[in-house]
């Protein structure tokens, strides 16, 4: 059995709220799985939101180097966000997996990590480490500016809309199709603003339907509207669309969560390393969301943090 996952102690930080309560019902079982696998493990519950980049901070000063996230991709990025912003270790001593039991599992999807149990533990003990990169935004909250790393997929204009709007009327999205059914709802609502872009040394204002920001591909439960990422190229993946209708998306739906977002010809895909957006003068904000998690708002920067993890990987 490979070493990375048998041979060493490893610290999992469980979201028992993950997919609405799941985890809290399955930790017992999952906890005799870890067992019978012959795990070294010692464990801690989150409490409230942002609670896993503190237990990430206090474990890793108590000498943890080996982390397990057990929930969805709230849950992960918030681990990655305690890795990446303690100050203890250089984060590429650190090795880091998730335990899937989320709701949307977008991050798991680029990788390839199971999501049933068995199949979890036996692609794990053949695991390789990966060097992953980062994205990091740096945005305003509150009117005070901020920052957030992200590893899948951020989206603004429509992308933060839908959270918004699921967020302000009480709407889960708690599935693939859940999330599917809040994109159309949302479609006749939404109003394109004005968007200042600049795109390393090329600036632009348009009139922005969508714009999607990748370290990996899959977002909104298997949405592939960054279909260039890679998660160790040490670039950004960004894909660009305007001039969008409502009926031309849903004419156009299958090319858009089909990962063919290429063949649009009003989508525009391209790679760089970094990005600034800005609302334009005199217009609403321009929100955020990461991850699938709704942060705030521009004025944005994003860059990429080359090889900033250590990820175990089938």
């Amino acid at each position: 059995m490979d070493k990375h996952l048998h041979n060493n102690d490893w610290y999992l930080i469980i979201n028992p709220a993950a997919s609405g309560g799941l985890v809290k019902k399955k930790w017992a079982e999952i906890k005799k799985l870890f067992l019978a696998n012959e795990i070294e493990f010692e464990y801690a519950f989150t409490e409230y939101p942002m609670h896993a980049i503190e237990i990430v901070d206090t474990a890793i000063k108590k000498g943890h180097r080996n982390f397990i996230g057990i929930g969805g991709d709230g849950t992960n990025n918030e681990i990655i966000n305690g890795l990446l912003k303690q100050k203890e270790v250089p984060s590429t001593e650190l090795l880091y997996t998730l335990f899937p039991l989320g709701t949307g599992n977008d991050w798991i999807k680029t990788h390839r990590i199971p999501k049933k149990p068995k199949k979890w533990f036996d692609a794990m003990s053949k695991a390789r480490i990966q060097q992953h990169d980062a994205g990091l935004v740096l945005y305003e909250q509150n009117e005070i500016m901020t920052s957030r790393f992200f590893v899948n997929v951020a989206g603004l204009a429509y992308d933060a809309f839908v959270l918004q709007t699921a967020k302000k009327e009480e709407i889960p999205l708690d599935n693939q199709w859940a999330y599917l059914m809040g994109v159309l709802r949302c479609l006749f609502k939404f109003k394109p603003r004005p968007i200042r872009l600049r795109i390393d040394d090329k600036q632009m204002e348009e009139v922005y339907f969508t714009i999607n920001i990748g370290i990996c591909k899959y977002s909104g439960g298997g949405m592939q509207l960054v279909p260039h990422a890679q998660p160790d190229n040490g670039k950004l993946a960004l894909m660009t669309a305007k001039d969008i209708t409502p009926l031309n998306i849903i004419l156009n739906f299958p090319k858009l969560y089909g990962g063919r977002v290429k063949n649009y010809k009003k989508a525009l895909l391209e790679d760089t390393k970094n990005i600034l957006v800005e609302a334009a003068k005199n217009t609403p904000p321009t929100f955020i969301e990461v991850d699938g998690e709704l942060i705030g708002q521009a004025p944005a920067e994003f860059s990429v943090q080359e090889k900033a993890l250590r990820v175990l990987v089938p």
